[in-house]
């Protein structure tokens, strides 16, 4: 049977860029990739409060979310089927400090994205912020 998950990532913008982090070569999904922040949505919690406790925990960053941008489905070929989500999202306060699943983090311009290997949907969620 598969397990349906539903992710949200933030495409945090700051100066005209935005955050990007790579995955620490020990997450055994998608290491080495870059991504943005994000994750899944817990039982009995709200999407708005998942999302901002995501990217609390992976980036120390308070966020404010101003839109959605882009929806994506992932099939991971091991039953887990997740239905993602971004968000446009606005920079509040905060200094960047990455949870030991990330290993670096860059902000990016919009020329700088092709330089970049991405985990499904990040590509074009950023795109779509621009």
């Amino acid at each position: 049977m598969e397990k349906i998950r539903i992710i949200q990532r933030a495409v945090i913008k700051k100066g005209g860029k935005v955050l990007i982090i790579k995955r620490a070569e020990r997450d055994n999904w998608k290491s080495g990739f870059w991504d943005i922040p994000g994750g899944g949505v817990n039982p009995n919690e709200d999407y708005i409060s998942a999302i901002k406790r995501e990217v609390l925990e992976e980036v120390n960053l308070n966020i404010d979310l101003i839109k959605p941008l882009y929806t994506w489905e992932v099939y991971r070929g091991d039953g887990h089927y997740a239905i993602g989500i971004s968000y446009l999202s606005k920079f509040l306060i905060g200094e960047v400090s990455l949870s030991e699943e990330h290993s670096e983090y860059k902000w990016v311009s919009p020329k700088e994205i092709n330089k970049f290997k991405f985990v499904d949907g990040v590509r074009e969620s950023i795109v779509k912020s621009f």
